[in-house]
Order: structure tokens, then sequence, then C-alpha cells
């Protein structure tokens, strides 16, 4: 079995499985599982969900080739106090960010929005269609699903939680347990 020790171990193996699946990109949303694929808490950071509460506010894509790309809030990339940007995403790919967070404007990012954001991040992310992508199912919404099918109408969206289920159960303890 493959090493998946480190986050760009565990991206290569999970590109692979992609190619076996026959599945061009796998969309992940969930918090944990693009720390457990970045190295980046995104929604984990504990002042990010006081602000932004539980839900989708990160996505990260990986193509089967095992280019990365991130579509992040810019309250995710800066201190919002002292405007220092995070040096946490170096070498992980494409970061694309999304205002979601302003004292002028909106405080929260709201699901139609990010949407909006996110079809604008899909349709930049590569020249040709996708024809079978990987999703986690029981975990992206509804408004993002329409998002990738607004943009790429032809794709065939295949559930990928039984692999990375699969995937994390052959982790260490300490990974199941504290989800790092």
């Amino acid at each position: 079995m493959e090493s998946k020790n480190s986050p760009e171990e565990r991206r290569n193996f999970l590109a692979s499985e992609l190619l076996r699946v026959e599945a061009d990109w796998v969309i992940i949303s969930h918090p944990k599982h693009i720390f457990y694929l970045t190295g980046f808490p995104s929604n984990l950071n504990a002042w990010y969900s006081l602000m932004k509460g539980p839900r989708s506010t990160s996505f990260m894509t990986l193509r089967s080739d095992g280019r990365c790309a991130l579509l992040l809030g810019r309250s995710e990339l800066e201190n919002p106090f002292t405007g220092e940007r995070t040096d946490a995403l170096r070498g992980l790919g494409d970061v694309t960010e999304y205002e979601d967070y302003s004292l002028k404007g909106e405080m929260v990012t709201y699901g139609d929005r990010l949407a909006a954001e996110m079809k604008r991040w899909l349709g930049g992310l590569d020249r040709h269609r996708f024809r079978k992508v990987a999703i986690e199912e029981w975990h992206l919404a509804e408004v993002y699903r329409d998002a990738l099918h607004t943009v790429h109408p032809d794709a065939r969206v295949v559930g990928i939680t039984v692999l990375l289920g699969r995937i994390r159960r052959q982790e260490s303890p300490s990974w199941m347990s504290t989800g790092r």
C-alpha cells in the first residue's frame, strides 16, 4: 500500500484512485477532508467556525493527474486584524479567494452567493468539460451541485464517500480520533 503520511501523499493516492474509478475530478467540501488532503484548517479553525458556522465555506478540487485547486474565503487567508496573509497554502496549487466577510457588506456568505463564486471558480479551472466528477454526496449541498451542473451540464456525478472512508480507516488511530 502507498504511504499516506502527508497531505501530498494522500492527494497523490486519491488522484490514483480517481484514475481507477475513471473520474476526472473530485470536489471536496467537508472541512476535515480539506484539512486531511491539504493540511490547511479551512473551517476547522475556531475563529472561522464562530464567524461562519459549521457549513461548507471552502472547496477543494483534485484532478486525476494530481493537480489541486482551492476556493477559500478571504478571511481564511488573512488575519482580520493585521491583514497578514497565511503561507500555509504554499505549494498546494491554484488558490482562488472570495470576499466572505466584510463589516461594510455581508457578514455571512450565504449558499446562493457562494454558489455563484463556485460557478466562476469551476468555470475557470480547466478548459475541458468534466466528464465524471466525484463528490462527497452526503455533504455537498444541492445549491453547489447545481453550480457544478450549470458549468458542466454533462458531467456524471458519483459519490466518493465510501472511498474516502476506506482511505481514512487505513490511517493511524490518532488521525481517526482527532481528525489530524
